[in-house]
């Protein structure tokens, strides 16, 4: 979405270094390289090869001082010109002239020569991008600091359209790398200008976009953290400021091995403050109540009769008993250890549970309404009690480890946008709630409970879309069991 301010600004003159009247000569060095005047176009696949681009290049980029024969030489054959290099230059120089003239320009007068030197002369009131570039970003910064917003925008539209161009691709260089890291410079410059200009807009959603692309071109430049994290906050996204203070942490931490500056956890600090704690890394959970439930499942799923069982029993049993202990040894006590294999274990084992309880709820179905299954009331109460607990447990497990990310991602605060709406995230509500609080198993487990007993949502509502297609066929589970073996059982004691 565009900005008011860029909006704006396009209408105006682009006055950074380029008046509301348009020069008469032009050169382009970011993006494809060219020398435009009165209509006449002298594009880089012109000039006499890689060289002369190269070389045209430097003398354009420096038209402001004499380059220097040897310098030149330098550049553009990288530190080993050839024996013959300085007739070799000359004879550039000469094909690169004569390919302007041809195109109805004056490459004589563009490109002098003196004992020793050339320079690029350019005629009055000429216009070079990355200078333009420059003057822009200056102006902008300048006009900001005075208040001047829209003054500002007018010269960062010119500034992020050039600099978002690359400079001189396709070319290396000693010199050439010095010129796109002060190139690189600018295009930060400018992003930083342009999200604080936003900001104070209020444009969040812009500044946002802005201080992301100035953290993507420099990670490590904290200031652009700031400004996106006071981008988030603006917006009313505490919980992705706090991310980005993690990201930033972690940036710093496996890049230079050092802790953000005092002013970025300071406002961290601040942010941290205002988020509601659900949202904030916290300590790792227990992973007692989770063991628990997985065994107590188990020994339900022992409990069901043969005769309502698909998946034979024993080798099932070994299977989750095999992942229950590997789950175990990752994380004994506590969920500190986030791993691909303890990911990918427990979905193996909720699945195989889900799988095996759900084909023996419509084999115990299928039994009832055939008239096959046993007319003992302790039998078929039992049965229908353990695939109904089971399936209470089960999916509680499910909601606890797919909720904005599972258990890991919930602790390091990466996800913000709950898949389940808790009346404890509810702001009215927060206030009742003990400081602290963020969902845990037992809470899942709840809802779990609740779904089943009710056959829908009860106080928490699920917001994803797996979450409601979970709790669709969590409900229809509960809903069939408990009807038909109720009726059943009732049916028999009379």
């Amino acid at each position: 979405m565009t900005s008011d301010h860029e909006t704006e600004a396009r209408g105006a003159p682009l006055r950074a270094g380029c008046d509301a009247h348009p020069p008469s000569f032009r050169v382009y060095l970011a993006g494809d390289m060219c020398l435009e005047s009165a209509g006449r176009i002298v594009g880089e696949r012109q000039l006499p090869g890689p060289l002369g681009r190269h070389l045209l290049a430097m003398l354009a980029a420096e038209h402001n001082r004499p380059i220097g024969n040897d310098e030149l030489a330098e550049e553009i054959w990288h530190g080993a010109p050839p024996p013959a290099w300085a007739t070799s230059l000359k004879a550039f120089v000469s094909r690169t002239r004569a390919v302007i003239t041809a195109a109805g320009m004056d490459g004589g007068s563009l490109i002098v020569g003196a004992p020793g030197v050339y320079r690029f002369v350019l005629p009055p009131g000429a216009w070079v991008d990355v200078d333009a570039a420059k003057s822009a970003t200056h102006e902008a910064e300048g006009k900001l600091a005075n208040g001047d917003l829209v003054g500002s925008a007018q010269h960062l539209f010119v500034a992020k359209v050039i600099t978002n161009r690359p400079f001189l691709p396709g070319m290396t260089g000693q010199w050439l790398e010095r010129r796109r890291a002060e190139f690189a410079e600018l295009r930060i410059r400018a992003l930083q200008c342009s999200a604080r200009v936003n900001l104070a807009n209020g444009s969040s959603t812009a500044a946002v976009g802005d201080a992301k692309r100035a953290v993507d071109a420099d990670p490590l430049r904290e200031p652009s953290w700031w400004l996106l994290m006071d981008a988030h906050a603006a917006i009313g996204d505490l919980a992705s400021a706090i991310a980005a203070y993690e990201r930033c942490r972690s940036t710093l931490d496996q890049a230079l091995g050092i802790a953000p500056s005092p002013a970025t956890r300071e406002r961290h600090a601040a942010l941290f403050a205002a988020v509601a704690s659900w949202l904030r890394p916290g300590d790792p959970e227990s992973r007692l109540p989770v063991l628990f439930a997985l065994v107590a499942v188990i020994g339900l799923q022992l409990g069901i009769p043969r005769a309502y069982i698909v998946v034979p029993r024993w080798p099932l049993i070994g299977l989750e008993l095999l992942l229950v202990a590997v789950l175990t040894w990752l994380n004994p006590l506590r969920l500190t250890r986030s791993t691909r294999l303890g990911k990918y274990a427990t979905w193996i084992l909720l699945a195989a549970i889900t799988l095996d309880n759900t084909l023996s709820a419509v084999l115990l179905d299928i039994r009832i309404l055939s008239g096959e299954v046993s007319n003992k009331p302790a039998v078929l109460l039992g049965s229908g009690a353990a695939i109904f607990v089971t399936n209470i447990i089960v999916f509680g497990i499910w909601y606890w480890e797919l909720d904005r990310g599972g258990p890991f991602a919930r602790r390091a605060g990466k996800h913000p946008y709950p898949d389940f709406l808790f009346p404890q995230m509810d702001p009215g509500t927060a206030k009742l709630v003990k400081p602290g609080w963020r969902p845990t198993f037992l809470d899942y487990l709840y809802v779990s409970l609740t779904n089943a007993m009710a056959f829908s949502p009860t106080d928490t509502m699920p917001l994803a879309r797996w979450a409601k297609g979970m709790m669709g066929v969590q409900s229809l589970v509960a809903v069939t069991t408990l009807a038909l073996v109720i009726a059943r059982a009732v049916n028999v004691l009379r």
